[in-house]
């Protein structure tokens, strides 16, 4: 085989593989999209039935645009007060181990 031919032929066998790459890339882009377009789907089209009225399992209830009321307010400053503690720990924690992994740095 001449040099030519070699570099054709590798040519070919790279332009396969970004091609495949690319399919590849899209088709999982593409799935993805499809799949969360499912699960976002509002309505059902089970025998007409909404969304709503599946769950429930009766054909008299339908979904209402009115606010559902929320938990009281005392649930509500638990809540808050849990997560800021929560986070709170978690940088204590990180600066804990920065400081810990620095010292280790520094006797090293």
């Amino acid at each position: 085989m001449d040099e030519t031919d070699i570099f054709i032929e590798a040519l070919k066998w790279i332009a396969l593989a970004f091609a495949a790459g690319f399919v590849g890339y899209f088709g999982k882009y593409l799935g993805g999209r499809i799949i969360s377009r499912i699960h976002k789907e509002p309505s059902n089209s089970r025998n007409g039935q909404s969304a709503q009225q599946i769950k429930t399992g009766s054909e008299d209830l339908e979904y209402t645009d009115q606010p559902s009321p929320g938990p009281p307010e005392n649930e509500n400053m638990d809540k808050l007060i849990k997560k800021e503690e929560k986070d709170r720990q978690k940088i204590e924690k990180k600066l804990s181990k920065d400081h810990i992994k620095h010292s280790k740095k520094s006797g090293q």
